[in-house]
C-alpha cells in the first residue's frame, strides 16, 4: 500500500505500463492510418481508461464492490470474446471495450460518496490522461448511448441490477462507504 492508502505493486505496475505504452502506440498508429474514423478520438482514450480502471480497482479507498464492478469491466476489455471481437475487426473492435469502461466508470462516480475533493485526488491518482476523466465519461456515454442505444441500456441495466442486490444484502451497511484512510 502507498502512502494514500491505494495499493501499489512495483512488478504489476510496470506490466502495466509496458501494456499502457504497447497499446497506446497501436492505437495511434491504427488512428493513423484510418484518419476520420468517427471513434478514432475514443479508441485513443482506451489505455487511459484501462489504466484508470486498473488503478481505481486495486485502490482501497474504493469499496469492495465498486472494485468488483471495475474488475468486471477490466476483464471484459481483456477477453477475446466480445460483443465486437478484436481478431475478427482489429483495432474497432475495440469500441465495445471503451464502451463498457466508461459504463463501469459512470456507475462508480455515480454510486461513489466521495467529498468532491477526496474524488478528485482519486482520480488523478490513476488518470493517465490530460483531460478530467469525469468528463471524457459522460461525453464518452453520451456518444456510445447515441451509436448503441439498446446495447448501453442493457449494459448499464446490470451495473444497476448487481448495485441493488448489493444494496438489498447488506445488513443495513452501506456498501459504498468509502474505506477509511488510515
Amino acid at each position: 500500500m502507498d502512502e494514500t492508502g491505494g495499493n501499489r505493486n512495483d512488478g504489476d505496475g510496470e506490466r502495466a505500463r509496458k501494456w499502457y505504452a504497447k497499446w497506446r502506440t497501436r492505437i495511434h498508429r491504427w488512428i493513423q492510418s484510418k484518419a476520420g474514423s468517427e471513434w478514432a478520438d475514443a479508441l485513443l482514450l482506451l489505455p487511459d481508461l484501462f489504466m484508470l480502471c486498473l488503478g481505481l480497482a486495486t485502490d482501497n479507498r474504493i469499496p469492495t464492490r465498486l472494485r468488483a464492478a471495475l474488475g468486471t469491466a477490466i476483464a471484459y476489455a481483456l477477453s477475446p470474446f466480445d460483443l465486437i471481437p478484436e481478431a475478427v475487426f482489429g483495432v474497432t473492435g475495440l469500441v465495445d471495450d471503451v464502451g463498457m469502461l466508461a459504463i463501469a466508470l459512470s456507475f462508480l462516480f455515480d454510486a461513489l460518496e466521495l467529498d468532491e475533493d477526496v474524488l478528485q485526488k482519486v482520480l488523478r491518482d490513476h488518470w493517465r490522461g490530460k483531460e478530467n476523466p469525469v468528463k471524457i465519461v459522460a461525453r464518452l456515454l453520451k456518444k456510445f448511448k447515441h451509436i448503441h442505444g439498446n446495447l448501453f441500456r442493457a449494459l448499464r441495466r446490470i451495473f444497476k441490477r448487481g448495485d441493488s442486490a448489493n444494496r438489498r444484502g447488506n445488513s443495513g451497511r452501506n456498501p459504498f462507504e468509502p474505506v477509511p484512510i488510515t
